[in-house]
């Protein structure tokens, strides 16, 4: 007998009703502290979060803030850290690509993490600059620009000082704070959008700085730090039973923001200053997810930006070997940083529910831009579980089981920081895993989500830096 694929999607829709009424429910759940068998019990057999408010309370990062710019500097200040650099504070998210005959042939655009279909202005701003996807020798393929217009686009990286990163996260805040109040001003009264000249002062602002390198960052860059912190989470490790595989350093402001993604981790999320507040879905609601392929693409130096913030491609570009004097120029806002899409071609699997509107500046916190113009389909329809809100606050830990979706806002603490400490732990491929892969497969045949790309020859996973999981891997 055959079934209907309206009758699929409602077991789906039930299933996602039924995760939340038999145990998730609509708030993630807060415990002072757990043991490790109540961990275990309750929260990682469940699959189910769980925020601690007083685990990380006796680590000496936090007695009397002890985390300032001043400490980290006197402790790290040399060491050399991975920065990650952005136009807008998305990195590893969604870029537009629009083509123009009349360009010059160079593949490049701008942030807008959401879905290519939608009107909004805000999500495509094409004033002083266009965009192209590139074929091999540089030059526009309308085929390809035709198909969806938008990359994921990794972060621009440098190396940097301690001292210099921290010094630039506030002198970058604050020139943008300048130019976009400068830039407002030449926009239309009540029109409620910025007009070409302001569009082109927040292409020509600093890039938003973000510490988000993952590979085990704090033990691999920052081990001066260690002493201030845990080595690893008792109770989190008796639970998994194995040490935790990465523990990463984040530090950045209200500007940055990560898109929904999933992680084939543990996570163990924990706040030094400020906070961070998670959307979350259960893994179960992936067909919700509007997962497609998109174009591998990384920020890279592009046009140039005039005194009188008028900005011109350069034919040509920044040449990759790049120079002291080329990253002083990104860092100053004089050299804007585009997306340029990798050759040979890479795709990604990625989310294309756009995260929370920001404008051209930047941040979780800068206006929200009228998005009504973006279906987001199942994401949002109002018959099915909400994405469950959860702020965690400096001093609090939150446990984000493997796969579970999430987008990440975060708000600075009074120094102007957010400061988070996060442990993976490998998870446990089980009966779980087969229960998210039928959810994966059903969403596929009932062309909801599209299937992940083959992965790619040994030779692009040597130069892709998502390596051989490009195709589901989960950053931020």
């Amino acid at each position: 007998m055959p079934v209907s694929d309206a009758a699929v999607l409602d077991v789906l829709r039930q299933l996602s009703h039924d995760i939340r009424d038999l145990d998730v429910g609509t708030a993630v759940d807060r415990h002072q502290s757990l043991s490790a068998v109540q961990f275990l019990r309750e929260y990682v057999a469940a699959n189910k979060p769980v925020l601690l408010t007083d685990a990380i309370s006796h680590w000496p990062a936090l007695v009397d803030e002890k985390w300032t710019d001043a400490y980290l500097c006197s402790v790290a200040g040399d060491a050399e850290v991975t920065v990650a650099l952005t136009p807008n504070g998305r990195a590893d998210a969604l870029a537009q690509l629009i083509c123009s005959s009349s360009s010059s042939g160079r593949c490049s655009g701008y942030n807008s993490g959401g879905d290519s279909t939608g009107s909004s202005s805000s999500f495509a701003r094409t004033a002083c600059f266009s965009n192209e996807m590139a074929t091999g020798d540089g030059a526009c393929s309308s085929a390809a620009c035709s198909t969806t217009g938008q990359c994921f686009a990794l972060p621009h990286q440098v190396k940097m000082p301690l001292r210099n990163f921290l010094a630039f996260l506030h002198a970058s805040k604050l020139q943008q704070a300048a130019e976009g109040h400068a830039a407002a001003g030449r926009g239309g009264a009540g029109s409620g959008r910025l007009d070409a000249d302001a569009v082109a002062a927040a292409r020509c602002s600093p890039p938003v700085p973000y510490l988000q390198f993952q590979n085990s960052s704090l033990t691999s860059e920052l081990p001066q730090l260690l002493a201030d912190i845990d080595p690893q989470l008792s109770w989190a490790t008796e639970a998994f039973g194995v040490p935790p595989e990465a523990i990463n350093l984040w530090i950045g402001d209200e500007r940055s923001m990560t898109s929904f993604h999933s992680d084939p981790y543990e996570n163990c999320y924990a706040m030094v200053a400020g906070s961070k507040t998670f959307k979350l879905l259960p893994p179960s609601d992936m067909y919700r997810m509007r997962m497609k392929q998109y174009r591998l693409a990384t920020y890279k130096p592009g046009g140039t930006c005039e005194p009188a913030n008028s900005c011109e491609p350069s034919p040509a570009g920044i040449s990759r070997e790049e120079s002291l004097d080329t990253l002083t120029a990104v860092l100053s806002g004089s050299v804007p940083l585009e997306p340029v899409v990798e050759q040979p071609a890479q795709h990604v699997l990625w989310s294309s529910v756009p995260p929370t509107p920001v404008n051209e500046s930047g941040g979780a916190g800068a206006l929200a831009a009228d998005a009504a113009g973006n279906a987001c389909d199942l994401f949002e329809d109002p018959s099915l579980p909400a994405p469950i809100c959860v702020t965690v606050h400096a001093g609090e830990t939150l446990y984000l089981p493997a796969r579970w979706w999430h987008q990440v806002e975060q708000a600075s603490d009074a120094a102007g920081r957010a400061i988070a400490v996060n442990y993976w732990y490998d998870m446990r491929f089980d009966a779980r895993q087969a229960h998210v892969m039928a959810v994966e497969r059903l969403a596929q045949l009932l062309g909801l989500n599209e299937a992940p790309p083959p992965p790619p020859a040994a030779s692009a996973v040597d130069a892709n830096p998502l390596g051989a999981d490009a195709a589901t891997a989960g950053l931020g």
